[in-house]
């Protein structure tokens, strides 16, 4: 890491966040507007969820190795793999003509999956004042937020426009821009090990533990976390990818109000970025989940635009919130030396409960229709907010160190 003293970085953050929304747009892109361009190449429904499947498979399979990586050798080698990943892999879809070119080049792409987005999370925590880091991990899920609500529409207009060439070129400058501000973000020093830092307990009980992951799920605090991320992603998952096929078939418009409703949501969750700062991260992650099962569980009702704009409202904050919070926890849980590792368990949660979660809703959907699907996202946010309630009750809350 480069030889800096520990402290508050506002250039680095503010060097940081738009790369985020480079990066992430680059993300979304390839998970919502990728599986048009497996039809395009000869494939077919089947074809575009094996594609998926194999870059979200090898990301979860990679981040095993990437998130300890940012633990010993520093947030910047995994940021600038990623980055660079992310950038490149619209290039290589230029020379894919067949359903496996396109595989291969997917599972290239994975790279950014598995190397980004947890080692930037872990920077951004390390960069914001301790006092300040609830606040800074939802000022940075609000730009993913917004990245997610931006980039797709746009990058379906282009394709729609112009063609899928004039899209990949756009994805690789707005990539290569975002390589380039994250290699203009200096990473600090760490600091010696018990001067000042709240992350991880003060005693680091893990000194001498040679599996991290051991170390990390023997702590509640970190389970918990990983529950309301994979409750926080599952509701938005499953809202987001069900939706359009739903008013499909209703015939009841579009999907513009929710989306729309998702990203002024993702906007009003700053203020849980405050409370999470004040009063702690499991202040937030119970009322985020519960709200974000009330977004999707809204779907049930007649899918009018009042009904669409108040669920996606719900669904932005529960999501945006709980996420930031779900951050805010594992880095006040972990011992800072794995606290990259601990996110990257978290990105895997994430993945691993739309990925388990998706079929089973499209199941659930196929038998007795889309509100039922939506009635079971919320019903699962529930029972989790439940169990996370009563962990709550049950944990002593952690002194400010």
């Amino acid at each position: 890491m480069t030889a800096r003293s520990p402290g508050p970085r506002l250039r680095d953050l503010l060097l940081l966040l738009p790369a985020q929304f480079l990066v992430y747009s680059n993300l979304f892109l390839a998970l919502t507007i990728m599986p048009l361009y497996t039809a395009h190449v000869g494939g077919d429904a089947f074809t575009a969820g094996l594609h998926t499947a194999i870059f979200t498979g090898c990301g979860v399979a990679l981040r095993f190795y990437f998130g300890p990586l940012a633990d010993r050798k520093g947030r910047k080698l995994p940021l600038l793999i990623g980055s660079l990943a992310f950038a490149t892999a619209p290039l290589l879809f230029l020379f894919t003509t067949t359903p496996a070119s396109l595989a291969l080049a997917r599972a290239y792409q994975s790279l950014g999956l598995a190397a980004y987005l947890a080692a930037s999370t872990s920077l951004v925590a390390d960069l914001a004042p301790p006092q300040w880091r609830g606040t800074a991990l939802t000022v940075n899920r609000i730009v993913i937020t917004l990245a997610f609500t931006a980039a797709p529409p746009l990058g379906e207009a282009v394709v729609r426009t112009a063609g899928f060439p004039p899209f990949f070129y756009g994805c690789a400058v707005a990539g290569l821009l975002g390589v380039a501000l994250v290699a203009l973000v200096r990473e600090p020093r760490p600091a010696p090990a018990g001067a000042g830092d709240p992350g991880g307990a003060a005693a680091d009980p893990g000194a001498g533990t040679t599996n991290p992951y051991a170390l990390l799920l023997r702590d509640r605090r970190v389970v918990a976390a990983l529950g309301a991320a994979a409750a926080a992603a599952l509701a938005e998952g499953g809202a987001t990818g069900f939706l359009p096929l739903y008013m499909e078939t209703t015939g009841a418009g579009g999907s513009g109000p929710f989306f729309l409703g998702l990203g002024i949501g993702g906007l009003l969750a700053a203020g849980a970025g405050v409370l999470a700062d004040r009063r702690g991260p499991m202040a937030v992650i119970v009322p985020a989940t519960v709200l974000a099962g009330l977004g999707a569980g809204a779907l049930v009702m007649d899918p009018r635009v009042p009904v669409l704009l108040g669920g996606g409202l719900c669904l932005g904050i529960g999501y945006t919130a709980g996420l930031a919070a779900a951050g805010a926890l594992l880095v006040d849980a972990a011992p800072a030396r794995y606290r990259t590792t601990a996110l990257a368990l978290s990105e895997t949660a994430i993945d691993g409960s739309i990925t388990l979660g998706s079929p089973l809703l499209g199941l659930l959907a196929a038998w007795q229709g889309y509100p039922w699907a939506f009635g079971a996202l919320a019903l699962a946010c529930w029972m989790v907010a439940g169990g996370l309630a009563l962990l709550a009750r049950g944990s002593r809350p952690t002194e400010k160190r």
